[in-house]
């Protein structure tokens, strides 16, 4: 199965079988704010517009360390991410 949760732009894949690698396309990349599959300028630009926030819970889903901060930790995360695409 699927779950994606759109408030906190967070999900997972589950498998019942024993064929887990089958459902590994299905990864949500977590940096992949719009999401179209891959992270780009337009992603870079939901997680510019969270720069520096605090204290935000989820900060939009830019909170990619979830620590309540948008800061240098979350945009090395966005770059790893990006890098991985």
């Amino acid at each position: 199965g699927v779950f994606w949760n759109n408030d906190t732009q967070r999900g997972f894949v589950w498998a019942n079988v024993d064929h887990t690698t089958d459902f590994q396309g299905l990864a949500h990349n977590i940096a992949d704010f719009e999401p179209d599959g891959d992270v780009d300028f337009v992603d870079f630009a939901w997680f510019a517009s969270n720069w520096l926030d605090t204290n935000c819970g989820v900060c939009s889903g830019a909170d990619l360390t979830d620590d309540g901060n948008v800061r240098l930790d979350d945009l090395r995360k966005f770059a790893q991410n990006w890098l991985e695409m």
